[in-house]
């Protein structure tokens, strides 16, 4: 829209008013002075001596759609300016970039690890979910894996599988604990990688016993649950190798808990089995407290919140297992049996949620870092 601009003869105010109005007279805005408006035509109106250039007022054509453009290009141009100016400033708030890109692929390996780590514990679910569809069953597992010479680890497990998936639920378990070393491996690997982050608020230190304890937890699955799942070691830690046999018929009404019968020195190795599960669990809760590092290092206060979900649902884990623990040794009711079968899935969905809770914050931290590293869209 074409509009024309003039100077009031009373307040010298620059007035803009539509073409249309040519020829028209319009009061000042300003000063209710009447302005006569020339014609569309005229370029030079008659002078008039109040005005202070003795050339009366200017008339000139402006056009408005024009001038709009212009100005929201200009506003596109500072907003982006801005934005450009914000995301440089924080890139150099995070310290040495090659040291965070290390850090980057090694959140990538811990992602990794968590998702293998849930295939894994997928698997052994998988066992236990094929030991309620066939039922209990002791005599003729006791009859087939206890006589002549005794494998107290196809025993166990066939208590949780049942009879018909005994050698089903042996491979699925060595899948799992195949998986169990690959996701150690993934982890160590990233542990190794996020060793170049600078060495602020303990984090290289975290680093360094996440790399030992992982060592630890190797030793620990490869001598309780895969040496007696293949045959080699006859020994089996019962809370730990299989903590859902109490939790079935076969462990009703007895005069003791069956876990108890088969132990040695029931005490100590359940006392042991819980050190154990302690040890494969800290290093989870530990990945967040390293994660919660992370975040305070970058002061990202949702990775923050998310590192510390992860720590606290571990702890709850631990308590769960704790508690089940405690119970399966208080007796062999059929209460007792409901309230372990309570606690039993009550720890499932705390392990499920940590496991998930633990890939996702992985992720996000990967997303945050990429967003320093790579601000460019």
């Amino acid at each position: 829209m074409e509009m024309m601009v003039v100077k009031c003869t009373g307040c010298k105010a620059t007035l803009k008013f539509s073409a249309e109005k040519a020829g028209t007279k319009i009061p000042c805005p300003k000063c209710n002075a009447e302005v006569a408006l020339p014609q569309s035509g005229d370029t030079r109106p008659k002078a008039s001596a109040d005005d202070d250039d003795a050339g009366g007022y200017q008339l000139a054509f402006h056009d408005d759609d024009l001038d709009r453009q212009k100005r929201e290009e200009a506003l596109n141009r500072k907003a982006e300016k801005k934005e450009k100016m914000r995301i440089t400033v924080r890139r150099k708030n995070i310290g040495d970039l090659d040291s965070w890109a290390k850090v980057h692929h090694g959140c990538l390996f811990l992602m990794a690890g968590a998702c293998v780590w849930s295939a894994a514990y997928g698997l052994q679910m998988l066992v236990v979910f094929l030991g309620l569809v066939q039922g209990p069953e002791l005599g003729i597992n006791a009859e087939r894996f206890l006589f002549p010479n005794p494998n107290y680890g196809m025993f166990f497990l066939s208590l949780v599988s049942g009879s018909d998936f005994a050698n089903t639920g042996r491979v699925l378990m060595i899948m799992a604990q195949v998986l169990t070393l690959i996701q150690a491996a993934l982890w160590m690997t990233g542990f190794g990688m996020c060793l170049a982050i600078e060495p602020r608020m303990g984090s290289r230190g975290q680093l360094v016993g996440l790399f030992s304890l992982s060592g630890v937890n190797v030793l620990l699955n490869l001598f309780f649950r895969f040496l007696p799942l293949i045959g080699v070691l006859n020994y089996v830690l019962v809370p730990f190798y299989a903590p859902e046999l109490v939790t079935g018929e076969v462990n009703t009404e007895r005069s003791q808990p069956i876990h108890v019968g088969w132990m040695s020195i029931p005490t100590l190795e359940i006392v042991i089995a819980l050190l154990v599960q302690t040890a494969l669990l800290m290093e989870p809760i530990l990945v967040g407290v390293f994660l919660w590092t992370v975040g305070q290092m970058l002061r990202d206060e949702p990775l923050e919140n998310r590192a510390m979900a992860v720590i606290r649902i571990g702890f709850g884990v631990l308590f769960m297992i704790l508690a089940y623990q405690i119970y399966a040794c208080a007796g062999t009711s059929s209460v007792l049996l409901k309230v372990l079968r309570v606690f039993y899935t009550l720890w499932f969905a705390f392990q499920v949620g940590m496991i998930v809770k633990l890939a996702t914050t992985c992720n996000a931290a990967r997303d945050l870092l990429n967003f320093y590293l790579h601000p460019e869209p």
